[in-house]
């Protein structure tokens, strides 16, 4: 009876050692999933601010390149300009304010 009860002890012991396995190893699964996981959206994060920095990157050498191009095209229209109407003509298509002379 006594061998009976002590197979029955260890037997418990036993399984009480397999449950705590599995549970040890199922949350270190859950950890290394989660952890997994907002490494997976910490760099999606990192690459949209990546494509973010690039297009407005683009978008402000576009509307320098606009300005530059406008100046360049002002400057030579009032160089070509043949009086002083023209140059009044030129400043308004621009929106620059002149001062009567």
């Amino acid at each position: 009876m006594n061998l009976k009860k002590e197979s029955t002890d260890s037997k418990s012991l036993m399984d009480r050692l397999l449950d705590n396995a599995k549970k040890t190893q199922s949350s270190a699964k859950e950890e290394l999933l989660n952890n997994s996981l907002s490494q997976k959206q910490q760099i999606a994060q990192k690459s949209d601010d990546v494509l973010t920095n690039i297009y407005l990157s683009s978008q402000k050498n576009s509307i320098y390149g606009q300005m530059l191009a406008n100046k360049s095209e002002g400057v030579k229209t009032v160089k070509d300009a043949q009086n002083i109407e023209d140059v009044k003509k030129r400043c308004k298509s621009f929106r620059l304010r002149i001062k009567r002379c």
